[in-house]
């Protein structure tokens, strides 16, 4: 296969994925005399918005993946060392939490220095200057909002450019939590995409040392987190239910239906509207299959958990704009 020409962008030779949108850059994609351009062009200018060197152009190799849901972009690299250095700044108040997975890496801002090893993490501001060195591009990145910080550390600016150790709980969990996207984790549903971008931000702030009170609300945020889950689990595994209800899930759990209720909502998604979306999409599928092709749509609409066929019918067309009689015709046409 012939290297792709200079000048092309990640996305001309990224390779997405179903689950989630991910993005892969690779100096294999390019000529050998047109790599160190493309690699300070994507990785540099264009990712982490700085300038980049490598340490030693008779071994210029880099591996990028980009993955990217709402709230959260995650880089992970490999490569050969590098020199990035950022003196242009940006009018962001936002920072870069960056994680050394092997090698060596230095960073310097604010008049501060960090030494990294293996497994240490480092925060810097994207409002000042920042140059790093590190003996092999091992590890992972991605932008921390200034506001996600802002209630549960008191001064993120007096930890910039403070080695985090790799012995730190949070940070071994931040690690351990953030794999979990490299290795395909499919965090389709967006209320689960969200609260996944919201943990990752928690335990950054914890890793940098929240407050007691602040500690206390990502407990309880991750407590929430996972009856959000369990809810929404029950849900999919019991849509085709009748008689599914928020009480029915509150007794299953053990909580109140307007414990239930009330995560729901904090998704933007009602129970309602979830259940009836699974339900109608579940009987689109079954009438697009060759296996009920002979089964009456009111046997279709029971088996989905609607017991009225004029309100089935109605949300199917609201749905997806056509009677489900007319999406089964169009299916044997």
């Amino acid at each position: 296969m012939p290297a792709p020409r200079r000048g092309r962008t990640m996305l001309a030779t990224a390779v997405p994925t179903e689950a989630l949108p991910v993005f892969h850059f690779s100096t294999n994609h390019f000529a050998e005399s047109e790599r160190s351009g493309a690699w300070q062009d994507v990785l540099g200018r264009r990712l982490l918005k700085v300038e980049i060197e490598p340490l030693s152009a008779s071994r210029l190799h880099c591996d990028i993946e980009l993955h990217a849901l709402p709230g959260l972009a995650v880089l992970f690299g490999s490569g050969a060392g590098a020199r990035v250095a950022r003196t242009a700044l940006i009018d962001s108040e936002d920072f870069t939490f960056a994680v050394c997975a092997g090698g060596r890496w230095h960073a310097s801002q604010r008049g501060r220095e960090a030494a990294l090893g293996a497994g240490d993490a480092v925060l810097v501001a994207k409002t000042d200057a920042v140059t790093m060195t590190m003996s092999a591009l091992e590890g992972m990145m991605f932008r921390v909002p200034a506001s996600a910080l802002a209630a549960l550390v008191p001064d993120p600016y007096a930890v910039v450019a403070r080695p985090i150790p790799a012995v730190s709980p949070a940070l071994r969990l931040l690690v351990g939590y953030l794999g979990l996207l490299r290795r395909g984790l499919p965090v389709t549903a967006p209320e689960l995409q969200r609260l996944f971008a919201t943990h990752v931000h928690d335990l950054v702030a914890a890793a940098l040392g929240a407050t007691r009170e602040a500690a206390e609300i990502i407990k309880d945020r991750g407590a929430r987190a996972a009856r959000l889950q369990a809810v929404v689990g029950e849900i999919k595994q019991r849509f085709a239910d009748p008689q599914l209800s928020p009480a029915a899930i509150a007794g299953q759990l053990q909580v109140s239906p307007r414990y239930v209720q009330d995560l729901l909502h904090e998704t933007g998604v009602s129970f309602t509207e979830r259940v009836i979306e699974l339900r109608l999409e579940k009987a689109r599928a079954m009438l697009e299959g060759a296996a009920n092709r002979h089964r009456k749509i009111i046997d279709i609409a029971y088996a989905c958990g609607f017991n009225d066929l004029s309100y089935f019918n109605r949300c199917f067309r609201r749905r997806f704009g056509a009677s489900p009689t007319q999406l089964r015709a169009a299916r044997v046409d």
